[in-house]
């Protein structure tokens, strides 16, 4: 069915208030729904979700998710440059998840989102981890970076401009802004600019310098995005004090 139907179906079949989601191989921590719940009622929100860890499939903490703004103030700003309340840690009102997931190529929750606060939804995110995201290996989001870009680029564009945005129309619109050549100097500066972080020695961050910046220039779209990354930390810095991930035994 792909994945906003079955999240459609799932909706369908709930007979309750508060709907709570997650992916199958994501660890929630044991005080998630009391603290999230606490949140949502606290901040009289709509939909809340919380920092998180991402782990990989071994369960060897990658990094952190922290700093996201928090409040239905801050998040409605930030929404405008990129998507800050994750969805593996969404949990909502069943009447706000009745307006349903529309099958937004690759960004159906920011989508959802999107149209839920131009709709007038409060959305919080909780300021504490509460979640162990797994990052697979085959994630579909990370096989199709530049096209996910490109639509959350056509979203945020519409959500600033308060126009509504048919899926028809953002798929023509991303189809002309695609390229394969544009796709593989946007992930290559992806891949660079991870390779960097990811590197501990400083003399392996030296020998990557220059291809970074070669990358970086090949990409104005990449560009962008960093952007995008920067305004959301900036909004967000004005949140509560952050709480840091421990390394916990994912073997619990």
């Amino acid at each position: 069915m792909g994945l906003p139907k079955s999240l459609n179906s799932a909706i369908d079949q709930i007979d309750c208030d508060l709907i709570c989601r997650m992916d199958a191989d994501d660890i929630s921590h044991r005080t998630r729904l009391e603290k999230q719940v606490a949140f949502l009622e606290e901040s009289d929100c709509d939909l809340v979700g919380s920092y998180m860890n991402t782990i990989d499939e071994s369960g060897a903490l990658l990094y952190t998710v922290v700093g996201l703004p928090t409040s239905p103030d801050q998040i409605s700003k930030a929404l405008a440059y990129n998507n800050c309340v994750m969805h593996p840690t969404w949990l909502g009102k069943v009447s706000l998840f009745k307006n349903k997931y529309r099958e937004m190529p690759y960004s159906e929750d920011y989508d959802f989102l999107l149209r839920a606060v131009s709709n007038g939804a409060r959305l919080g995110n909780c300021p504490e981890i509460l979640l162990d995201y797994t990052l697979s290996s085959g994630s579909i989001s990370r096989s199709n970076l530049f096209r996910q870009f490109l639509y959350q680029k056509v979203l945020t564009g519409n959500y600033r401009i308060s126009r509504p945005l048919s899926v028809e129309e953002a798929r023509c619109i991303v189809d002309s802004q695609w390229s394969p050549e544009k796709e593989r100097r946007f992930t290559n500066a992806y891949q660079c600019l991870n390779a960097f972080m990811g590197s501990h020695d400083i003399g392996s961050k030296f020998q990557i310098i220059p291809s970074l910046i070669s990358s970086l220039l090949k990409s104005p779209a990449y560009v962008r995005k960093l952007y995008r990354l920067a305004m959301t930390k900036i909004i967000g810095s004005r949140s509560a004090a952050i709480v840091p991930a421990k390394n916990r035994d994912y073997t619990e």
